[in-house]
């Protein structure tokens, strides 16, 4: 050091011994690299906000000689968009809006993380379930609870969302014990749109993106919010950057890209710290989240449960529904009993070999069974005179006149092999001309394409029902032998008894369960 450097930390040190208390700066300091977040609790703004608007920064604003707190109110402004180069403090940001909301009574978050760094940042006691960009079920899972808060079950992929809030096919009124719950006011963090876009772009058409500009556009008015974090400008759809009127923006990568974020060129500075960010016309530093490693009792981060490859008949919630709803699995959408209704008629179940379509008649004869429904399986040719002697009235056990009929479920496996049988079609063509108070069903099992080839009667009577069970990895392109348009569910990987459960209005994508 020069002399002059030291006697200037000579007069510094004497002026500390003489005078204990600093001078009172008349110019706030310029700010800090680094702010942590108990930093910017513990040193409150006089005359701060009192509604719903949170902390996570501080401003600087030299005309007023003063640094004020960074306030952002997610419900009054619609969103936060936060725009941001790398390890430019953009994952930081969703994680201090995260840790701020805490203690705001009312409010749950929830995350994707498609870039792969905001899960760390992410306090256990701040968050209640981080789902990553590339897992696309949980992706899905996720984005269908929040969704079916604005009156929908999710937003046609092809167009303009839907209104419709009905209950999928066959779903039972069970409670749904896996699905993270969501509070009257909701704040979905999304890390790296431009990421998740292109990670979700084949995936069921991109239904991700439309599902949450969706809720963008319509969640506010039900307590959704979203803080979305971008690289660029212009990776942010404009539909969803005018919604989110509350922008952030972060050091970028040139001075152009500051242009377009109406920031002075200094934002494209290498040398800003993380969380330097321009706002509301000031520059401003994020603090950084301080996550305090909660106990895993208080732990309110929840996993989105996933579609399971097996499940037992027996681990089913009960569906009392009627007597002819029959638990056969679990649905998609919510993880709840899945039940082929056979109320109004009788029901086909297709499929390729070896797909479940046998173990699907194995579910419905135990599930009838335990409802006390008589099930005759036609296997050979004596349960086939038993059925002739249901339909002529000969067989034992026959109900006296004017009472109403035993149930009794025709089970048929092989039905495009069988259909030729001497007397088969016969006694099914009689079957099929029971009214539903006669309590007769026929649930009827084939290989698809061979239902599709096969132009018995019988068959075209049971596809036109609309009811049944549509099996296979391409379950989605053979809805039409049930006369169905079923959706591809690219979220979800293909198993053995995984397939579509219809009805004759819609459809749910299910798991079948094993007897």
């Amino acid at each position: 050091s020069t002399q002059l450097e030291a006697l200037v930390h000579t007069i510094e040190h004497a002026a500390v011994l003489a005078c204990p208390v600093a001078a009172h700066r008349p110019v706030p300091p310029p700010l800090p690299g680094r702010l942590p977040f108990e930093q910017l609790r513990a040193d409150p703004t006089p005359g701060g906000s009192t509604n719903e608007a949170i902390r996570i920064g501080l401003v600087d604003r030299p005309d007023l000689q003063s640094r004020p707190a960074l306030e952002v109110d997610p419900l009054a402004s619609g969103g936060v968009l936060v725009v941001g180069g790398a390890r430019s403090g953009a994952s930081s940001t969703l994680a201090s809006i995260a840790q701020a909301l805490v203690g705001h009574g009312g409010w749950s978050v929830h995350a994707i993380d498609a870039t792969g760094g905001l899960s760390a940042l992410l306090d256990d006691g701040a968050v209640e379930t981080v789902v990553d960009g590339w897992d696309h079920e949980p992706v899905r899972r996720l984005l269908e609870l929040l969704t079916a808060r604005l009156g929908e079950r999710h937003p046609t992929p092809a167009g303009p969302p839907t209104d419709s809030a009905e209950d999928p096919p066959g779903s039972c009124s069970a409670p749904i014990e896996s699905a993270p719950p969501v509070s009257s006011r909701t704040m979905v963090l999304v890390d790296g749109f431009g990421v998740l876009e292109e990670l979700q772009a084949p995936i069921n058409r991109g239904w991700a993106t439309e599902a949450l500009i969706s809720l963008a556009m319509r969640g506010r008015r039900r307590g959704i919010v979203l803080a979305v974090t971008a690289r660029r400008r212009s990776e942010v759809p404009p539909v969803l950057a005018n919604v989110l009127a509350e922008r952030i923006a972060l050091r970028c990568s040139d001075e152009d890209e500051a242009a377009l974020l109406d920031a002075p060129p200094e934002l494209a500075d290498p040398e800003l710290p993380p969380g330097r960010c321009w706002t509301g016309g000031h520059w401003a530093q994020i603090a950084c989240p301080s996550p305090v490693r909660c106990p895993p009792a208080l732990s309110q981060r929840q996993e989105v449960a996933r579609l399971p490859t097996t499940l037992r008949l027996d681990s089913l919630a009960p569906c009392e529904d009627g007597e002819w709803v029959l638990p056969v699995g679990l649905s998609s959408s919510d993880l709840s009993t899945a039940a082929l209704d056979l109320s109004a008629g009788h029901a086909l179940v297709v499929g390729p070999p070896r797909s479940g379509c046998s173990t699907a008649l194995a579910v419905l004869a135990t599930a009838a069974g335990a409802r006390g429904i008589r099930t005759l399986h036609l296997r050979g040719p004596a349960s086939v005179e038993e059925l002739r002697g249901l339909l002529t009235g000969t067989a034992s056990g026959q109900a006296p006149p004017m009472t109403r009929p035993p149930p009794v479920l025709v089970l048929v496996d092989e039905i495009d092999r069988r259909i030729d049988e001497p007397e088969l079609e016969t006694l099914l063509e009689d079957c099929l001309e029971k009214s539903p108070a006669d309590n007769l069903r026929i649930v009827a099992a084939g290989e698809v394409t061979g239902v599709l080839r096969c132009y018995s009667p019988v068959l075209a009577r049971l596809r036109m029902m609309r009811t049944g069970i549509v099996l296979g990895p391409d379950a989605h392109t053979r809805g039409d032998v049930l006369h169905h348009d079923l959706e591809a569910r690219d979220d979800v990987a293909d198993s053995p008894g995984r397939g579509w459960l219809t009805s004759r209005s819609s459809a749910s994508l299910v798991q079948l369960a094993t007897p």
